[in-house]
């Protein structure tokens, strides 16, 4: 890929066992809002009229497969001021699959993604890239490197994904998360033909979209801004 590899000092690997170290270094009354799984029409749409709304930015992790349906979308994401980060293409759990297979998921997310926004004259390689279900190891990592991102996973879960969550109940996790938080949202379904038959998973993420109000105006009351991942860690 024709990307700059970042030096060891400046990879970003925000994990499991960091995650609340990092999320403190954000600005005080700012968080930083992911979504993930996208993009969508039915949830991706509404979610970006919302943070529109509001004034509010994000950083999406996008899979490949639906950026290829939905590239639009993506266009639309970007010229909204958003960030976009690198989902893998397939979504897939990355520690089942071969070292080449997962340079492939990162490599070919990265040139979908480069190519729908060349369409609009845009030259962009994402800068941050997470995981699939946060499943990741050194090899992973080592490619992520490669590439020229870094790493994120995240300080606060929504359990957006869970059938039994509902609407007041993502709002509620966020709201009581305060600021300073890394927050995991999504804005697609389970791509991953291997895993939707888990009961746990919920067919739809209409949830989010409805919480989003609940999140956003509570966010304004307190004077609470939200940041992209490369505006909160630079």
């Amino acid at each position: 890929m024709p990307q700059p590899s970042p030096t060891a000092a400046e990879f970003i690997n925000i994990n499991y066992e960091n995650a609340a170290a990092y999320a403190a270094k954000i600005p005080t009354n700012f968080v930083a809002l992911t979504f993930d799984d996208g993009p969508t029409r039915e949830y991706t749409l509404p979610i970006l009229a919302k943070l529109r709304q509001y004034g509010m930015k994000a950083t999406f992790f996008v899979i490949g497969g639906r950026v290829a349906q939905n590239c639009d979308i993506l266009q639309q994401i970007y010229r909204e001021g958003h960030e976009i980060g690198n989902h893998t293409y397939s979504h897939v759990l990355l520690t089942q699959e071969s070292p080449q297979s997962q340079w492939v998921q990162l490599v070919k997310n990265q040139q979908e993604i480069h190519q729908c926004l060349q369409q609009i004259g845009v030259n962009y390689y994402p800068r941050w890239f997470r995981a699939p279900y946060g499943d990741q190891n050194a090899q992973v990592l080592a490619y992520v490197k490669a590439l020229g991102m870094n790493s994120a996973l995240w300080s606060l879960d929504t359990q957006d994904w869970n059938i039994e969550t509902t609407a007041t109940m993502i709002a509620n996790s966020v709201i009581q998360g305060g600021d300073r938080q890394l927050v995991i949202m999504h804005d697609g379904t389970e791509f991953n033909s291997a895993m939707q038959n888990n009961p746990q998973l919920n067919p739809s993420r209409q949830p989010t979209v409805e919480a989003l109000d609940q999140i956003l105006s509570y966010y304004r009351s307190k004077g609470i801004s939200s940041l992209t991942l490369s505006q909160a860690f630079r």
